[in-house]
């Protein structure tokens, strides 16, 4: 997944702490960048620096399509940190996780399309046998097409920000008591 330029930098004024609450008490980006007379804290300082580190994995669920699993996604990602209304991210589940220990973390869940070229490289085949199995790797979305479900990670870019990121993703896990997870690949005989 490409990343455009504005969810970029929109996602680095969200570390930056450059946030305002909107009427539906989610947070959203402000106008400007602000800078409080104590500095920088909380990651900020790396975020303004160093720029922003960007993991995605690839998720599997139990529930019947991704649409679904979006909004029960949203609910859940309510107990694990503030909820944010990101103007690139509309339709996706977007979280802002903080902790005493790790650095702040953007959390983003959303539904992306796979090419048939994709789909070709990856030695996927649609068959009917092995319909079940595939439905936990891919979903048809809206326009008929294959999608699959993906959270992107980003923190400030620092040395052990990996831990942070990872410490989210676990978060959203365990809140999801394991219908919402990493997806595994199985591994070649």
């Amino acid at each position: 997944m490409k990343d455009s330029k504005e969810r970029k930098r929109e996602i680095k004024k969200v570390l930056l702490n450059n946030l305002v609450l909107t009427e539906d008490k989610k947070l959203a980006v402000g106008p400007n960048i602000r800078i409080t007379l104590w500095g920088v804290g909380d990651g900020a300082g790396e975020a303004m620096f160093l720029g922003v580190r960007k993991m995605t994995f690839v998720m599997e669920s139990e529930y019947g399509n991704n649409t679904k699993t979006i909004y029960k996604a949203t609910e859940l990602m309510k107990d694990i940190g503030r909820m944010l209304d990101l103007e690139n991210a509309s339709s996706e589940a977007c979280v802002l996780v903080r902790h005493i220990f790790f650095k702040p973390v953007v959390l983003v869940l959303e539904e992306q399309e796979i090419e048939e070229q994709e789909i070709e490289e990856q030695g996927i085949e649609e068959q009917e046998d092995s319909e079940q199995e595939d439905e936990k790797i891919k979903n048809k979305n809206k326009s008929g097409g294959k999608s699959e479900l993906v959270l992107t990670a980003y923190s400030s870019r620092a040395l052990l920000s990996g831990f942070s990121i990872r410490h989210a993703v676990k978060e959203l896990e365990k809140v999801s008591d394991g219908k919402i997870k990493r997806f595994v690949a199985p591994k070649a005989e």
